[in-house]
C-alpha cells in the first residue's frame, strides 16, 4: 500500500498511513505495559504517543530494547514531524 502510494505520489496518504501504523503499534507497547490499569490511552498523534510511552517506561522503571528506544527517539526528534506535513496548506505544494 506505502510502495503504491509513492508510485503514485500519493504522499499525504502514504504520511498518513505510516503515522498511523506507527502510533498504533506504539500505543500497543503502552497499552501491554498497563493491561491491568483501569486507565488506557486514546488514539492520539505520534508525538504525544511517544511521549506517552516514555512516561510509562520511566515510572515504571522498565527497560526495553535499546534498538526500540533508538527508533523512536529518531522518530521523535525528526524536525517539525510528519504531523506539519499533514497540516500544510494545499496551496503551499504549488
Amino acid at each position: 500500500m506505502i510502495d503504491r502510494g509513492l508510485e503514485e505520489e500519493r504522499f499525504f496518504e502514504v504520511i498518513a498511513i505510516a503515522d498511523s501504523v506507527i502510533t498504533d503499534r506504539i500505543q500497543s507497547v503502552i497499552q501491554t505495559i498497563i493491561h491491568e490499569e483501569p486507565e488506557q490511552y486514546t488514539h492520539t498523534a505520534i508525538g504525544t504517543a511517544i511521549q506517552s510511552l516514555f512516561t510509562e517506561i520511566k515510572s515504571r522503571n522498565i527497560q526495553l530494547d535499546s534498538e526500540f528506544i533508538d527508533k523512536i527517539k529518531e522518530i521523535d526528534s525528526e524536525p517539525n514531524g510528519s504531523n506539519v506535513a499533514m497540516t500544510l496548506p494545499m496551496g503551499s505544494l504549488s
